[in-house]
């Protein structure tokens, strides 16, 4: 469950980060401008959004839908951080949630089945948060970042907008080419080659088996075989001028007929079909522009990791005696 939700909340991050850039180069100068002002308004240091996802695959005729949920709310996070995470997700009509608050670096986690345990961040995650942010700063020092930069550069031609209005709102509506995106893949991709071998070198990683030519050439065909929809991004600014929702839709299918991996591995002998995945964003930035207040939960209930585990197998009766009930004498 850790897994799903850090990679799922990695994954909206990145969206949100990218397709926000990405919006503010539409080739419009007001509403470049309405949406360069929206952003500026965001505070820094706060927040407080509330997101629904919905991932939608498709394959040999069988459709699988997730939603997902989340409400975060966090301040202090330049310096000294308190969130508040909620989060809920549903699988095959099962509904699966779970929350998080965070203060003074310690965790403190209700678990899918309702326990409530609390953990310090540095045990989390192996280390100390700031042997994380040295060794996080360390690296990025290492990469071109300047190349890094331009891998997202779209060209005028590669999205279009349009401004409309509703109520006391404005809305614009961006579309980028399913085109431009592949292209920005491809380059993230190629900067990648380029970047990560001699970093990876330093950090002690042997790379004498890496092949440029062979790595590139899979990605080309992965490439190929994946098909982007336009990409629709809907931008809310209120009257105020901030940024109060937007909400992003894409379409992505992979034929692996496409992809040829050699005689050894056939993915279509392998049983994988075209797969079709239908992504839903929905983010709402609640009450702009106003203080951001965390109500803490009752910290007192919120056991230690280790009782909560001793707690886990404790509820199991592992003192079988097989030989009592089992006797394979012949």
């Amino acid at each position: 469950m850790k897994k799903i939700f850090r990679i799922s909340c990695l994954m909206l991050l990145i969206m949100a980060v990218m397709f926000s850039a990405v919006a503010c180069k539409s080739r419009g100068v007001s509403a470049h401008d309405l949406l360069s002002q929206a952003f500026g308004k965001i505070d820094q240091d706060s927040i407080d959004v509330s997101i629904n996802a919905n991932i939608k695959t498709k394959t040999a005729g069988v459709t699988v839908e997730i939603p997902m949920k989340y409400s975060i709310k966090a301040t202090g996070i330049k310096e000294n951080p308190v969130m508040d995470i909620e989060f809920s997700t549903t699988m095959m009509n099962t509904e699966t949630k779970g929350s998080m608050y965070i203060k003074d670096k310690v965790s403190y986690v209700v678990s899918a089945e309702g326990a409530k345990y609390k953990m310090p961040l540095e045990e989390s995650y192996g280390q100390s948060t700031e042997e994380i942010q040295k060794k996080i700063e360390e690296i990025v020092s290492k990469l071109n970042l300047d190349e890094l930069k331009d891998v997202f550069t779209l060209e005028a031609d590669d999205f279009t907008y349009e401004e409309s209005e509703m109520d006391d709102e404005t809305i614009v509506t961006t579309e980028i080419s399913g085109g431009a995106i592949k292209k920005a893949i491809k380059n993230l991709a190629n900067w990648g080659i380029d970047s990560i071998p001699a970093l990876l070198t330093d950090e002690g990683v042997d790379m004498d088996d890496f092949d440029a030519d062979e790595i590139q050439a899979q990605i080309d065909q992965a490439l190929n075989a994946l098909e982007i929809s336009a990409i629709k991004i809907n931008f809310v600014i209120n009257k105020d001028g901030y940024l109060v929702a937007y909400k992003i839709d894409m379409k992505i299918s992979v034929d692996p007929s496409k992809i040829d991996l050699g005689d050894d591995m056939d993915l279509t002998a392998a049983g994988l079909e075209a797969t079709t995945v239908e992504i839903s964003l929905k983010i709402k930035i609640n009450n702009p522009g106003e203080e951001v207040v965390i109500k803490a939960p009752n910290l007192d209930e919120y056991v230690t990791y280790e009782e909560y585990m001793d707690s886990m197998t404790s509820d199991y009766d592992f003192d079988y005696d097989f030989e009592d009930d089992f006797n394979f004498d012949f």
